[in-house]
C-alpha cells in the first residue's frame, strides 16, 4: 500500500503571501497546473481513494487528480 500527501495547488494568498486560514479561495491557474501535474506524476500507481479537506482548494486539487 502507498500513501501520497499532496497540498493543495497555489491560491491567490499564496501569491500575496497571506495566510489563507478556511479561505473559500479556488485554485489560480497556476494553482491548476500544478495539480494537474501532481496527476501525471501519479499516473503510474493505482488509486483507490482520495480523501481531501472539505476547503475548496482542497477539493478542487483533489478533484483534478
Amino acid at each position: 500500500m502507498n500513501l501520497f500527501l499532496v497540498r493543495h495547488g497555489e491560491i491567490p494568498s499564496n501569491v500575496i503571501k497571506i495566510h489563507a486560514g478556511r479561505s473559500t479561495e479556488g485554485l489560480t491557474p497556476k494553482g491548476i497546473y500544478q495539480a494537474r501535474e501532481v496527476t501525471e506524476r501519479l499516473k503510474s500507481y493505482s488509486m483507490h481513494t482520495v480523501y481531501s479537506s472539505p476547503i475548496a482548494r482542497a477539493l478542487q486539487t483533489a478533484a483534478i487528480i
